[in-house]
């Protein structure tokens, strides 16, 4: 039996009409600064890593958001805010598998200038809530 794109894309969207959701946003935490990513460490379910687009990673701990930013690299990201472009800025965060026992992860950014993207190592400190910005 062949079966045609355009019929299953019919019934997909039958389908979606036929169990409609009614969905309610609510806001986790208000005070972040162009938010554009967030995430988990893997193994740990109390924190929530959200990436701002001028260059820091905030925490949210137990619903709370953290004073203290995780990562501050707002000296050496260029972002929108900055005058850069749309795609520039702090834009990725990926946790090492080992990130329990090594506390290394990896940050994609726009460099100041605007002219270079890097991916960087870091490593958490001895506080699970700030990681070591020399490392």
């Amino acid at each position: 039996m062949r079966i045609r794109p355009g019929l299953v894309l019919f019934g997909l969207m039958a389908a979606v009409r036929a169990f409609a959701l009614n969905l309610d946003l609510q806001p986790v935490v208000t005070g972040l600064q162009d938010p554009v990513f967030v995430t988990q460490a893997p193994g740990d379910d109390s924190r929530l890593y959200v990436l701002e687009r001028p260059g820091r990673i905030r925490i949210v701990k137990d619903g709370v958001l953290l004073p203290t930013p995780y990562l501050d690299l707002s000296a050496i990201v260029r972002s929108p805010a900055d005058g850069g472009g749309d795609e520039e800025g702090l834009l990725g965060l990926a946790f090492a598998k080992d990130y329990a026992t090594s506390g290394f992860f990896f940050v994609y950014h726009t460099d100041s200038t605007g002219a270079n993207n890097l991916v960087a190592r870091y490593k958490v400190s001895a506080n699970p809530d700030i990681a070591d910005p020399a490392s």
